[in-house]
């Protein structure tokens, strides 16, 4: 039942951006997540560029500390951001925990290194009781365990979890393969001995089988599927497993390609019957 209204000038988008809604705390959340954007999504691009353009002369200890001070940064303006949304505050600061930590994890410094907010003293008693569950967040917030929670809210999260899990096993210590080069069998043994939240484990399989149809031998790829799409019982990842599939049988290598018709550089149309 929310209406949310944009409202910006083409010339000059930034400056003249503007979202709002008739409801106060949706109004709330929507611009705080606006000038997060405004103020850390360039900073955030900047950090990874150096981080690849500078990664034969940067230590593990550079590439931290460029990392960390940045998510210091945004934590300080979330908590200085003023508003009384406990949620917001909570769910911001989860998303940008996992935004981070997943720039650690590209550059495999976990466990070694671990994100650290700054000691925050707040001196206004009714602020600290406003963002009192913030800062209980910040000390109990890890990647080292699953949090459904945080997979509904988080596309970050959700991003560090099918990478962590994929690349770590580090739910515990599972290190089994199958016999052959096989990854999308390996991952699928893998999250069902380490992802002990249905949903999450679930989620990863039918994420794994639809992005290996586009890497891997697509006949081990299918085998998975139609192993797992037996078991699978949530309607709408059955629904999402099933159009990846259709969608990659459709271009499966030795097939006839989809007939189509296309304009050329001059505008004719062109059907690849024609060739």
């Amino acid at each position: 039942g929310d209406t949310i209204n944009l409202s910006w000038d083409a010339k000059a988008f930034k400056q003249s951006f503007t979202i709002n809604s008739a409801q106060k705390a949706r109004d709330v959340i929507l611009n705080v997540q606006w000038q997060r954007y405004l103020q850390f999504r360039q900073p955030f691009t900047n950090l990874q560029r150096d981080l690849y353009n500078k990664r034969d002369s940067l230590t593990d200890e550079d590439e931290y500390a460029m990392i960390n001070g940045l998510f210091q940064k945004e934590v300080e303006f979330l908590i200085s951001s003023g508003h009384e949304n406990e949620d917001l505050l909570r769910d911001a600061y989860s998303d940008t925990y996992f935004k981070y930590t997943n720039v650690l994890r590209s550059k495999n410094l976990i466990p070694k290194y671990a994100l650290k907010a700054k000691d925050i003293v707040i001196t206004d008693s009714n602020y600290l009781k406003r963002v009192q569950n913030l800062l209980l967040v910040i000390d109990k917030t890890t990647y080292k365990s699953l949090n459904e929670i945080f997979f509904w809210k988080s596309d970050n999260y959700r991003e560090f979890l099918y990478n962590y899990t994929r690349f770590g096993y580090l739910y515990n210590s599972f290190v089994g393969q199958t016999a052959g080069f096989n990854p999308t069998l390996d991952n699928y043994h893998m999250a069902k001995a380490v992802l002990k939240v249905n949903t999450i484990r679930d989620w990863f399989i039918v994420k794994n089988i639809v992005t290996d149809f586009n890497w891997y031998n697509f006949d081990d790829v299918e085998n998975v599927y139609r192993m797992f799409s037996e078991e699978l019982t949530d309607s709408s990842l059955k629904e999402i497993l099933e159009k990846g599939y259709v969608a990659a049988a459709t271009l499966k290598p030795g097939k006839s390609a989809p007939a189509f018709t296309l304009k050329n550089q001059g505008g004719e149309n062109i059907s690849l019957t024609s060739f």
